[in-house]
């Protein structure tokens, strides 16, 4: 028998009103190859002071529950926002629901007749959430980069400019080049 290595940590906020539902989520979760760390609560309430108390890397909800929906969790979510993975999962939402959900920012839905799929879909939406995740902190960093050779250009008494070699485009100028220059 091969060994699986190390189970992944995962911290998991579960959105369910059933203890049996949320068990067998659990229980899929973990022969999926995670370590699961996990709260579950059933109201809006439960679920806003989870997310003051504590990080989660994933928010698994049922659809229909009495005190609480799938749709107003992921409405408490977005407002937050964040980039927190959002999986639905429900014994009964139909196709049109389900596109609702995923219209409305819901990650991913998976059927609970089909719990098996559930691993491998919190597998793909933390790996898209951190591609967004390092695509927002290299659209930051180049901003700031920038910021800093606008303020370093602008501030600078040497004329200079950039060009593509080999190119006759002019990208930048400094403002130097006029006042040393004598023309724009």
């Amino acid at each position: 028998m091969i060994d699986p290595g190390p189970a992944t940590p995962l911290r998991v906020l579960l959105i369910e009103d059933s203890e049996d539902d949320a068990a067998q989520e659990l229980r899929q979760l973990k022969q999926g190859g995670y370590e699961v760390a996990h709260k579950r609560v059933e109201s809006e309430s439960d679920m806003r002071a989870a997310l003051d108390d504590a990080t989660w890397d994933i928010v698994i909800s049922d659809y229909r529950m009495p005190r609480f929906s799938g749709l107003a969790a992921l409405a408490v979510l977005r407002e937050r926002d964040t980039d927190l993975p959002f999986i639905v999962v429900s014994g009964t939402i139909g196709e049109e629901t389900a596109v609702a959900m995923m219209k409305a920012g819901a990650s991913d839905y998976v059927m609970k007749g089909n719990l098996t799929r559930l691993a491998a879909a919190v597998r793909r939406e933390l790996r898209d959430a951190e591609t967004r995740i390092e695509r927002r902190q290299a659209r930051t960093a180049l901003r700031e980069s920038e910021q800093r050779f606008r303020q370093l250009a602008e501030t600078i008494g040497d004329a200079f400019f950039i060009q593509d070699v080999g190119a006759p485009r002019i990208h930048y100028v400094s403002p130097a080049y006029e006042a040393i220059w004598g023309r724009t």
